[in-house]
């Protein structure tokens, strides 16, 4: 609706738009005849749609009444000119009638593939699926068999009607309706002059809510009687008003938090994220201090619709960053407490009162036997069995075991010599290559060629070890190390180390579109709840949804 206007050959201006229309309704209205002239000396109006691109100047001749089809309007049927393409077209319709006239319908109590051939060839020849439907179930069809048959169907109708729009479109193309937006007929060649304004004016405004939104409400009509039926259309048709549809098909209008709530009633923070997180704050304050406007921007950004459903405000998942690798893990000294505690992944063997424990008689392990720990849940399983703890204990370096006597002097290498390049470490899921250790700080960092899926498999509290010599030689050229249970104390995961995927200052959506609809990832480098505001707006107006902005 906003106004526009092109300039043509002759100087004057093609004006067009709501503001142009209201301006003259007002001198209209007031008398101003000189007031109607300045205007129509500025634009060149014709009598055609202002809201519609200006079109070109017809010669008044070129449609007069010697012109095909008489009444000083070019045929727009898309056939031949004149009543010849109205005979045409209108022979084919009579012939589509009268081939499906003589269809004849399924009876009741006939197979499926009856139905489904009967609606596909009333859809070859133009019928939609209301009128099938309705056939079918004068015919005595139960409600699923007509449903399936529409349904196997529906491509065909589809197929149709794509193809009538496209034969539209190339009618278009041709000139065919280059005039079709006229107010009266030839009035593409009849100009607006202080002395017919009135009744352009009368014109435009039946043009605008009546003939010129015809199609649009007619096909309204048909979508919704095409999901609810006749019945359930006219209920909603005439029991509502046109703002209560609007509400119930488009949403609320306004947009409004509970702001009595701490998360406004639609916020979940996710992952490390929880209600107190200077970031969640931040953004619950910044929604606060949003206008109507930003805040239907904020919805369709989340959400991709702009507008509140009746059913509430969805519930809108806020995550950390995203992240793209793990790079290293900080190292821990296991404490003696979880020395007696049993993880995933480690070596037991039995105790030497294991046969205390009814359920450890039982199993596998035999004694001097070890086990890999499979899983935890009260009890431990190894091998295939449930035993209790008080029946199991870890496996330990022993100075009492001949040879190793001197194994002691071992255990005090200094955390500089634990790991070197090239060694592997391993937990219960996992096994990847070092890259450097750092005995400093803890932090061991990964060989970057590293699959992400098994670097992701390291996860904090997990016990950690390196992979004895023997299990690597082959590949790592027979590197010589001391015995991996006597070179270190027993080492557990304190965290990983994560690599940003990219330096984030916007709010973003997941990558895939199938999953970012309601999904935010939000960074936490703001200022302050008025930068993270700032942010937004420019989120709003350049995002890609469903995708990344690394801005």
């Amino acid at each position: 609706g906003a106004d526009e206007a092109v300039v043509d050959t002759d100087g004057k201006a093609h004006g067009r738009g709501v503001g142009l229309i209201q301006r003259l309704f007002q001198l209209h209205q007031a008398g101003d005849s000189d007031g109607i002239q300045a205007v129509l000396n500025e634009v060149d109006l014709r009598f055609v749609d202002p809201s519609q691109p200006p079109l070109p100047a017809v010669d008044v001749d070129e449609f007069g009444e010697d012109a095909p089809g008489g009444g000083g309007k070019p045929e727009t049927n898309g056939g031949g000119g004149g009543m010849g393409g109205n005979d045409s077209d209108n022979g084919v319709a009579r012939n589509l009638n009268e081939e499906f006239e003589s269809l004849s319908v399924p009876p009741k109590g006939a197979p499926g593939a009856d139905l489904v051939d009967f609606a596909e060839r009333a859809s070859m020849l133009g019928r939609q699926q209301h009128e099938i439907d309705a056939i079918l179930e004068a015919a005595g069809h139960a409600k699923l068999a007509r449903w399936k048959a529409i349904k196997a169907t529906q491509r065909t109708r589809t197929r149709i009607a794509l193809e009538k729009v496209q034969e539209k479109e190339v009618a278009d193309e041709s000139g065919a309706s280059a005039i079709a937006s006229e107010l009266v007929p030839g009035g593409a060649a009849k100009s607006v002059t202080v002395a017919n304004v009135g009744e352009y004016l009368e014109l435009v405004l039946l043009w605008w809510l009546g003939h010129g939104v015809e199609a649009q409400a007619d096909s309204f009509c048909d979508g919704l009687r095409d999901v609810l039926g006749t019945q359930g259309r006219d209920a909603l048709l005439f029991n509502f008003s046109h703002s209560e549809l609007r509400r119930m098909l488009c949403g609320k209008e306004e947009i409004q938090w509970r702001e009595d709530d701490a998360l406004l009633g639609f916020l979940v923070p996710m992952g490390d994220y929880t209600a107190t997180s200077p970031s969640i704050q931040m953004l619950v304050e910044a929604l606060k201090n949003m206008n109507m406007r930003e805040r239907a921007q904020f919805l369709n950004f989340v959400t991709a619709q702009p507008r509140v459903p009746l059913s509430g405000l969805p519930q809108v998942k806020v995550y950390p960053p995203l992240l793209e690798r793990i790079s290293g893990l900080v190292l821990r000294a296991e404490s003696p407490s979880e020395r007696a505690l049993f993880s995933v992944g480690d070596i037991v063997t039995l105790t030497p009162n294991y046969a205390e424990f009814d359920d450890a008689t039982g199993g596998p392990l035999r004694p001097g036997e070890t086990g890999m720990v499979s899983n935890v849940d009260g009890r431990i399983r190894v091998s295939g069995w449930w035993y209790s703890p008080g029946a199991l204990q870890h496996l330990r370096g022993d100075a009492s075991e001949g040879e190793d006597d001197d194994a002691p002097d071992e255990v005090a290498l200094l955390p500089a010599d634990w790991f070197r390049p090239g060694d592997w470490v391993r937990t219960a899921k996992a096994r990847a290559r070092i890259e450097s250790w750092d005995a400093v700080t803890m932090t061991l960092k990964f060989h970057a060629s590293t699959d992400v899926s098994v670097l992701r498999s390291f996860k904090s509290g997990q016990s950690i070890e390196l992979v004895p010599p023997e299990a690597t030689a082959e590949e790592e050229g027979g590197t010589e190390h001391a015995p991996v249970s006597l070179r270190r104390p027993p080492l557990r995961i304190a965290r990983v180390v994560e690599q940003p995927q990219a330096v984030q200052m916007r709010p973003y959506l997941r990558p895939k579109a199938t999953t970012c609809a309601k999904t935010l990832y939000l960074p936490t480098d703001y200022d302050s709840a008025s930068h993270m505001l700032e942010v937004f707006k420019g989120a709003f107006s350049d995002a890609k949804l469903g995708g990344m902005n690394e801005n």
